[in-house]
């Protein structure tokens, strides 16, 4: 059964399913500062990571423009194929929505060695929770500016039967617009929105999920128990 598993990763490995040994090393080489990825991107610094992925920020070669380049653990990969159909789904949901709100994805792609990767906008600046630290009070002024962004934001997700399922003060980036100074606020990560089935379809009966999604403290009560979720839950 050894030598049967053996052969069964390396052909998943051959044929891309999964990423080679190697690619654990490739990435350390990849996010090294000056490196050039993909022939265009110039890393230029860390930008932070995740138990899942790492974001560095990197200057387009020729374009000169910085990007945010979003790459998923290679070691997490293996262990969990299906974070590589998250990571994938999160670059299809996001292409849907044409919202100011939403960071825009310029480039998605997997590398030779098997690493995952997304090019996103960067945004200079920093999430609510750091921005508003624990027991800050906001000014009421402030508080309905940003909840009209994000309602603005979920408008479009909704209609297009998108539902987050994730809304909390870390996937909320605070910047500065660069014309006008004012606080713009982008939602992030949609790695565990939902895609609703057509309204209009039967979706038959409704099977109630054992798969835990989303982050407790700022889950809607039927989120929580695994019922169904809808526009409401964000709300």
């Amino acid at each position: 059964m050894g030598c049967a598993l053996r052969f069964d990763l390396g052909r998943l490995y051959r044929v891309g399913v999964m990423p080679s040994p190697s690619a654990n090393e490739r990435l350390k080489a990849i996010l090294k500062a000056g490196h050039l990825f993909e022939n265009k991107y110039r890393i230029v610094r860390p930008l932070g990571a995740g138990s899942f992925a790492v974001v560095v920020q990197a200057r387009h070669e020729v374009m000169k423009r910085d990007v945010a380049l979003k790459f998923l653990k290679p070691k997490v990969v293996a262990a969990n194929p299906e974070v590589s159909e998250r990571f994938v789904k999160e670059v299809q949901i996001a292409a849907k929505l044409r919202h100011p709100n939403v960071v825009t994805i310029f480039d998605f792609g997997k590398t030779q060695d098997g690493i995952y990767y997304m090019v996103q906008e960067f945004i200079d600046g920093a999430t609510l929770d750091e921005r508003v630290p624990p027991g800050t009070p906001l000014s009421m002024e402030r508080s309905l500016d940003i909840v009209q962004q994000v309602l603005a934001c979920l408008s479009e997700a909704h209609a297009n039967n998108i539902v987050h399922r994730d809304l909390k003060p870390s996937n909320l980036m605070s910047m500065r617009h660069r014309d006008t100074g004012q606080e713009v606020i982008k939602v992030l990560d949609f790695g565990v929105a939902k895609l609703l089935e057509d309204p209009g379809r039967d979706a038959g009966p409704v099977r109630k999920s054992t798969k835990f999604i989303g982050t407790p403290i700022y889950m809607s009560p039927e989120q929580i128990q695994g019922h169904k979720v809808s526009a409401a839950s964000d709300l």
